[in-house]
């Protein structure tokens, strides 16, 4: 099995856990595969700002969502622990929108 290009979806108020955990998951995995098998994990967002989660965390994707043109394997875009106050992001929306063109497996996280 070559690289799984995997990315996960970061915004303002997302909850920490949904990302750190797939982030851990995959990087665990990792330890049990050669390198040409591996994961290779990246976090997506509008920006490369900081972030906030919900815990006031900070956090800041290695790619825009105008950098990410290119396939990955797995998409997950992480959950909140609320409902949003504002309408999403449309970059974000619009990069969503795309994922089955964009990817093999995506999915939403909510680990609660």
């Amino acid at each position: 099995m070559p690289v799984q290009a995997v990315a996960i979806v970061v915004y303002e108020g997302i909850q920490a856990l949904d990302v750190a955990g797939p982030l851990d998951v995959f990087s665990e995995a990792n330890s049990f595969l050669e390198r040409a098998d591996r994961y290779h994990t990246v976090l997506v967002a509008a920006h490369r700002n900081p972030l906030r989660a919900s815990n006031g965390i900070h956090m800041v994707a290695d790619l825009t969502f105008e950098e990410a043109t290119g396939g990955f394997d797995i998409v997950l875009v992480a959950g909140a622990p609320t409902p949003p106050e504002t309408e999403p992001e449309p970059s974000l929306v619009q990069w969503v929108k795309g994922l089955p063109e964009r990817s093999c497996v995506y999915g939403s996280l909510a680990i609660t």
